[in-house]
């Protein structure tokens, strides 16, 4: 039986591969029902390691299956977000254009 994290990433990765290069749920970083992490890469071609817990969506690191975040970089990796959609929108511009794309097309579809 998935978490309710587990069940939100599944979820996530559905609802958003139209708007990234890949996201994936790690298989080499840890998962428990309280943490797990997923590899991102976005539309520009830069990849994050993004961290799930109850707190929100976080940048753990700024490479796939990486866990650490550069200290130079605390603001980025110290940040939480509610909702992956809020995360993509902070740090891929090609991101906001798709999903403005996407809501354009529902909003044509329903005038239909």
């Amino acid at each position: 039986m998935r978490s309710q994290l587990e069940e939100e990433a599944v979820e996530a990765v559905r609802e958003f591969s139209y708007a990234v290069q890949s996201l994936c749920i790690s298989e080499m970083l840890p998962r428990t029902n309280e943490l797990l992490f997923l590899n991102l890469t976005t539309l520009e071609g830069k990849s994050y390691c993004i961290e799930l817990t109850a707190k929100g969506w976080r940048i753990a690191s700024n490479r796939a299956d990486c866990m650490n975040g550069d200290f130079r970089q605390l603001h980025v990796h110290t940040q939480y977000f509610e909702s992956l959609n809020q995360l993509l929108d902070s740090i891929s511009p090609s991101y906001r254009q798709r999903f403005g794309e996407k809501l354009n097309e529902k909003l044509s579809n329903l005038g239909k």
